[in-house]
């Protein structure tokens, strides 16, 4: 016994003598995922040998990588590559059983996307058909008008278009012909139900020749192929700025800030803002700027918000205004890739008032508001005579 406890002295002794606690000895010795059973329990003096792993990890798209842990750590974690270094622990007696290979198998997750979805309205009848269309059309050219039927036997309708004074040829799908500078009136029937709806549509010869708002499915329309007069001076309309103060609010509650950067813009005012674009881009300015009495400004329904980048649309602010500005009645107008259908360039920062309702039907679409309103947008004067 005597002989046992001067082992046991001089062991500690050596420790303290190396700077370790006999705790420190033992922890060095003893295998971090070892398994220590009462079936099997061999005691023996081993020289034993830990592999220290150098930890190295593959990042794959849509797999959240975990923390690592220390060897002592009984987590068993799956490596993609691992290389080792081989360190030589003292000698001592310890009792160990071989613990069984532990492996987890990874699988990466799939790439997600998440549509926006509402939920669908009730159906509220109210009787009625609505002629849809612009009330402007250019002479020698032609526009397929269309209706919409409200009313719960509407699969049963039968249609019928007819045209009321003025000239050019209506189609029996809709498609009115513009032969000559005038008014006409389009009436569309539904024969079944006893419903009606007619439109007063201008035939003008050009956009000089437009002294009226534009309008298409009653919708105020300013683009490239639908003028604004030159004295039509609204200021910016008290539903557009109420809107914005409540999505500004709604932003605000969020950690969000929307700033209002520009409104209302007079025919004016966009000769001057035209003028400046011009010098900078020449021939190219048409993309970026509207020519005076083509700007959405112009009829009070737009707004520029805080920064005319590019790289607005990637900060917190921009990709918020994106995902949220239709609750609230506006649209992101000039949507990225879209300058062929609405002739603008992509603009992040500008949106447009339409009211709550159509808003969320653009939004949801996916159209901009050429689409969805069946229009296009394009000069029919090619040269812009500069005005001073």
């Amino acid at each position: 016994m005597n002989k046992i406890k001067r082992t046991v002295a001089v062991l500690l002794g050596i420790a303290v003598l190396t700077g370790c606690t006999a705790e420190a000895v033992q922890a060095n010795t003893m295998p971090a995922a070892a398994y220590v059973t009462d079936e099997t329990t061999i005691t023996t003096t081993v020289t034993t040998t830990t592999e220290k792993p150098v930890l190295t990890t593959t990042i794959t798209e849509g797999v959240t990588a975990a923390p690592v842990t220390s060897p002592e750590e009984t987590t068993v974690k799956t490596i993609t590559e691992a290389t080792t270094e081989k360190t030589t622990a003292s000698t001592t007696s310890v009792s160990t059983t071989t613990a069984p290979k532990a492996t987890t198998k990874v699988t990466t997750a799939p790439k997600t996307t998440t549509t926006a979805k509402r939920e669908p309205k009730p159906v509220k009848y109210t009787n009625t058909i609505t002629l849809l269309g612009p009330n402007v059309v250019y002479t020698g050219e032609s526009f397929k008008f269309t209706y919409k039927i409200s009313h719960r036997n509407a699969e049963r309708a039968s249609v019928l278009w007819q045209m009321v004074g003025g000239s050019g040829k209506l189609y029996n799908d809709g498609t009115f012909e513009a032969t000559a500078p005038g008014i006409v009136t389009l009436k569309v029937s539904d024969i079944s139900n006893g419903l009606s709806d007619t439109l007063e549509v201008h035939v003008v010869d050009s956009p000089e020749d437009i002294d009226f708002v534009c309008e298409v499915n009653g919708i105020p329309i300013a683009n490239k192929t639908y003028p604004v007069p030159k004295d039509y001076n609204p200021g910016l309309l008290t539903e557009t700025y109420d809107a914005f103060m409540e999505l500004k609010q709604a932003a605000y509650l969020e950690g969000i800030e929307i700033n209002f950067m520009s409104g209302f813009r007079s025919y004016q005012e966009q000769v001057e803002v035209y003028h400046g674009w011009n010098d900078v881009y020449s021939e190219q300015a048409d993309r970026v700027s509207a020519r005076p009495g083509h700007s959405e400004h112009q009829l009070g329904l737009a707004i520029d918000v805080n920064s005319i980048e590019f790289t607005f649309a990637d900060t917190p602010e921009g990709l918020w205004l994106a995902e949220n500005c239709w609750k609230y009645g506006f649209i992101i107008r000039y949507k990225e890739g879209t300058e062929h259908i609405t002739g603008y360039i992509y603009e992040p920062w500008h949106i447009r008032y339409l009211g709550k309702e159509i808003a969320e039907e653009v939004h949801f679409s996916g159209l901009t508001l050429e689409e969805y309103l069946g229009i296009d947008s394009y000069y029919r004067i090619e040269e812009y005579v500069f005005e001073e």
